[in-house]
């Protein structure tokens, strides 16, 4: 088996350094693998006498996903494979403290709650693990469970005596410095970073806007006018539709659903988020892996690393919360066209004005860059001076224009119109992994 670029990177810093890791590169690269088969190789020449890697998710749909995927890697290696969070019977959970090897998956939540109730068990289970693996770092960045992340890392090596080496993942990175930092933190080893130069990958974007009115009457032809457009953009493509909410989410599908019983075709509309049950969503994600053309409507559930196939198409509607948000979604889809492709649909409550949203601190960032994104050529001038006068999106647009043209996010402030038109022109055409 050849190994791809990020796998013979990653394996020569895990297995000849003694370094804490970050493999960055684009979605469906081999991320796993790239973290997994080196810290087992390592693991078989000098065994762990519990398990030997502690693998933490951020989601617990990502672990099952990714239990099947490992279980089927290393079913000839006779290494166990096991997970641990609510949904695990206490019977399977007395078998991992039987066993006390190979890879047990959790989520930072059940780490804690393990280290509370039973600390006992965090000594038994981790006395000796060597490798600590955090999958799609990047949404735990910035935020209070990024933090609570840390503090438990740092809380299991105090009370088992030992630090691990630390290995992250992500497909989405504004700042691979600020991972360093947090991974070699309360540690005495550096962080090394492993990011391949990936293969170039096109991307198309496309943007459609519609401004739902406050009249009942004219609500309902226009909600109408968006669903029967975005029905007919995903016949014959295998999609993902991302919504902000799982209310979005069901209405989405149930609209489409309708569309598709009044033109008698055949309902493959599916949906995906936290508040169905796991036999639906297992479901969802094995009909995605297989060469039927389905949709799934679907919120962050599907956003990260769950394994779903090629993608003809992702659909974004509304604006997500965060920037890395759109870039990880775009990259799901192209895996063998080599061309990511994303339809933006944008719903305006009453009179459609991108730019007054970019007048609150507290404004979505990833509205004011699709604000710029669609105006930036024929409103500069106007956009440029809110840009200046507003913190917030003037931060966000440095953070996006330093991953393209570094020189015109340090001269912002100064810049005139077109250099940054054509930095963000730029941007809507260029690998959008960073």
């Amino acid at each position: 088996m050849k190994l791809k670029v990020t796998q013979e990177i990653a394996a020569d810093a895990i297995m000849n350094t003694d370094a804490h890791v970050l493999i960055t590169s684009r979605t469906a690269s081999g991320k796993t693998e790239a973290a997994f088969l080196p810290a087992l190789s390592l693991l078989s020449k000098k065994p762990s006498k519990s398990i030997g890697i502690l693998y933490i998710s951020p989601l617990k749909d990502l672990i099952n996903d990714q239990n099947k995927r490992l279980s089927s890697l290393l079913k000839y290696g006779n290494i166990p494979v096991f997970s641990w969070n609510g949904d695990v019977s206490g019977s399977q959970k007395q078998k991992v403290l039987e066993i006390n090897q190979g890879i047990l998956q959790m989520t930072p939540e059940s780490l804690e709650a393990m280290l509370m109730v039973n600390p006992q068990n965090a000594v038994r289970l981790f006395s000796d693990t060597q490798f600590i693996i955090i999958d799609e770092i990047h949404s735990f960045l910035g935020s209070d469970r990024g933090g609570e992340l840390f503090n438990l890392m740092v809380r299991l090596e105090r009370l088992c005596g030992r630090q691990y080496r630390r290995i992250a993942l992500s497909a989405t990175l504004a700042s691979a410095r600020s991972v360093l930092w947090y991974l070699s933190s309360q540690t005495n080893r550096k962080a090394i970073l492993c990011k391949p130069r990936d293969e170039e990958k096109d991307v198309e974007i496309y943007l459609q806007t519609y401004t739902i009115p406050h009249e009942e009457e004219v609500k309902q032809k226009v909600e109408q006018e968006w669903q029967t457009f975005l029905y007919d953009q995903l016949r014959d493509q295998k999609a993902i539709i991302f919504c902000n909410s799982r209310e979005e989410t069901e209405s989405t599908a149930n609209a489409l659903k309708k569309i598709a019983r009044k033109c008698k075709d055949p309902d493959r509309f599916l949906v995906h988020h936290g508040s169905v049950s796991a036999q639906i969503r297992e479901r969802a994600e094995t009909k995605m892996k297989s060469d039927e053309k389905i949709v799934i409507c679907a919120t962050v559930t599907l956003e990260l690393g769950i394994d779903v196939g090629d993608l003809d198409l992702v659909v974004e509607l509304g604006a997500p919360w965060k920037v890395s948000s759109l870039l990880q979604r775009l990259g799901r889809s192209g895996r063998v066209s080599k061309v990511s492709k994303m339809l933006m649909i944008i719903l305006e409550k009453g009179e459609c004005n991108f730019i007054c949203v970019s007048r609150e601190r507290t404004a979505r960032p990833a509205q004011i860059f699709f604000a710029i994104c669609a105006f930036i050529k024929k409103r500069g001038n106007e956009i440029m001076a809110k840009i200046k006068r507003n913190p917030a999106a003037r931060e966000l647009a440095k953070l996006i224009m330093s991953q393209y043209d570094p020189q015109s996010s340090k001269d912002l402030d100064e810049a005139p119109k077109e250099v940054f038109g054509t930095a963000f022109e730029e941007m809507l055409q260029a690998e959008m992994d960073e």
